[in-house]
């Protein structure tokens, strides 16, 4: 018997009263040995003379959303950033991981950051952390058990911590906002009044982390310029159209059931087809769709590729993975059934419908607001009205309605930018 079989075994023996309190006890101890250790390194961090070292963990380049708080710090002398993009291990072959790993690298070298790879091959060991020394470490994920063990959050206790959230916080349940792992935390920068209030409710102590300076998507898009290059055609005639499923299928194991893809994913492409004179699509599924998709008993690795490249080499449909900032500036509208997008597109104040059944439930105070700014459908007769009457005919009655949740919720405090909210709190707390 193994360790971890044996593990299992008296786990199913003890009450779960007892588990319970085991770990609320744990997760205290650890949260209260973490704060005495942030002290001790703001301490040493304010007597330093040569800049603050910024490490970016990274393992996707599709939930990147440090890029306006790296920029601003690539121009600071008070900081040194740095982008460690390390390989993921869950869920993913060897191939895949490493293809991923070198395509994630590309990305951020092609952009011009100071980035380097964790390992040249997935099956072996990343680089040590403390090899670069750094003094300040910033999450891209709450996910690290995508990763390598010796990235995690619980293996990296003598560095300062940071983390914005990878998708604008609006799904009911602490997991998604006040976490253990938000707590570990040495600042959690929130996107919202609403959120940190959620959290602080959730978690009064640990959640004194909290700093509202808004979510770095607004930064992003204030800067892109509406890269009309990712649509087959320039054609103004053309209105464009963006379909973003997400990769929680029903029967697939996880927490949320959102993905609406195997209901639609044929019918959509007829849409294609039917729209081809008046209408350009581009398909932006999430980036694990296609992992969950090669294990479905339906699909397979076969019928997968085929379907992404059908999308591809469409005459007006496209294939997007990535970012996806100028995708949404340059687009006219958007269909999705995604947790993160039913509040980041409203950036662009356009119109967009969410498809599948009402996720109010399941989401928190913001979520609710911005589902109550979207179109509603919940089949492929629905969609086809939304594109119709919305983005054909221009009839948008929900217009007044988004551009009142982007005033209310969507704009940064202090009429600063989200990185130079965040920039403020850091040099506030170690300038002292």
């Amino acid at each position: 018997m193994t360790k971890s079989e044996l593990v299992h075994r008296i786990k199913r023996i003890i009450p779960d009263g007892i588990v319970r309190s085991y770990r609320k006890s744990k997760r205290f101890l650890l949260w209260e040995r973490q704060q005495m250790i942030y002290t001790a390194l703001v301490k040493r961090i304010r007597q330093k003379e040569e800049p603050i070292r910024a490490l970016f963990i990274v393992n996707d380049a599709s939930i990147w959303k440090y890029d306006s708080l790296y920029r601003l710090m690539e121009h600071d002398s008070f900081f040194s950033p740095q982008i460690l993009v390390c390989p993921t291990i869950t869920n993913i072959t060897k191939q895949q991981a490493q293809d991923k790993l070198q395509r994630t690298f590309d990305v951020f070298s092609s952009h011009g950051y100071n980035v380097v790879k964790a390992t040249e091959d997935v099956s072996l060991p990343g680089v040590n952390i403390a090899t670069f020394q750094p003094d300040i470490l910033f999450y891209s994920s709450l996910w690290t058990n995508y990763m390598e063990s010796q990235y995690d959050v619980y293996n990296l206790c003598n560095y300062l911590k940071c983390y914005v959230n990878y998708g604008f916080s609006n799904t009911a349940g602490e997991w998604g906002y006040a976490s253990a792992f938000h707590g570990l935390m040495w600042r959690y920068f929130v996107e919202c009044e609403d959120v940190r209030a959620i959290a602080v409710q959730a978690q009064p102590r640990e959640m004194k982390n909290i700093v509202v300076t808004g979510y770095p998507i607004y930064d992003e898009y204030k800067a892109a310029k509406g890269d009309t290059s990712i649509w087959k055609s320039s054609d103004l005639k053309f209105k464009r159209v963006i379909w973003a499923p997400h990769h929680t299928i029903e029967g697939h194991d996880g927490v949320l059931k959102f993905s609406t893809f195997i209901e639609n994913a044929e019918e959509m492409l007829s849409l294609v087809e039917k729209y081809k004179d008046s209408i350009q699509f581009v398909f932006k599924p999430h980036p694990l769709l296609m992992s969950v998709l090669y294990h479905h008993p339906q699909w397979g690795k076969e019928r997968t590729d085929a379907y992404y490249n059908n999308w591809a080499n469409g005459v007006n449909s496209a294939l997007v993975n990535g970012s996806y900032i100028e995708l949404f500036k340059s687009s006219d509208a958007m269909i999705h059934d995604c947790g993160s997008f039913i509040v980041e597109y409203l950036y662009t104040k356009k119109p967009v419908m969410y498809l599948g059944h009402s996720r109010e439930e399941q989401s928190n105070v913001v979520g609710r607001k911005a589902y109550c700014c979207h179109y509603h459908g919940d089949n492929i007769e629905d969609v086809q009205r939304f594109l119709d009457n919305v983005v054909l005919d221009g009839n948008d009655n929900m217009k007044q309605i988004r551009e009142e949740f982007y005033d209310e919720v969507l704009l940064p405090p202090n009429d600063c930018s989200v990185a130079e909210n965040m920039i403020h709190e850091i040099k506030k707390e170690l300038c002292k």
